[in-house]
């Protein structure tokens, strides 16, 4: 732990910094589009972590992610970060890139629930679900 003191040596801010263990688990949240529009057009962005049982973030973690999605959507798609990556940008998987990765999901045209299930060898698997509904405007004015 590292703590810092102003000019009169009282206290004013701490950080601690504790080493992750090993990969144990993906984690799942949605960053952008908890709710999107059933257009066929929108998307939501799911970023994904590869965590320690403590939950933190394992910065070293490159496993590989297999992702699938049921309901009213499809994979639209990946990303990590990672500009040397090889790995199509237009798939179903994706390795971590220092731990995390991301995934695109788009709407149909029908309302509902995506949902969309994140397993790797070795890992506890993840699910998360983003809504979509009717749009406002069905027939925007391009």
């Amino acid at each position: 732990m590292v703590q810092a003191y102003d000019s009169n040596n009282k206290p004013i801010g701490n950080q601690t910094i504790q080493t992750t263990g090993t990969p144990a688990a993906i984690n799942l949240d949605v960053e952008v589009g908890a709710q999107i529009d059933a257009d066929a057009q929108d998307a939501a962005m799911i970023k994904v972590s590869i965590v320690d049982s403590n939950g933190r973030l394992v910065p070293t973690a490159s496993n590989l992610v297999t992702f699938s999605v049921t309901g009213a959507g499809s994979i639209l798609g990946v990303g990590n970060g990672d500009p040397s990556s090889h790995q199509p940008d237009k798939a179903n998987y994706r390795s971590a890139f220092n731990g995390l990765a991301r995934v695109l999901v788009q709407s149909t045209m029908t309302p509902g629930k995506i949902s969309l299930m994140a397993t790797s060898p070795g890992l506890t698997s993840a699910s998360i679900t983003v809504t979509t509904v009717a749009p406002a405007n069905p027939y925007p004015i391009l």
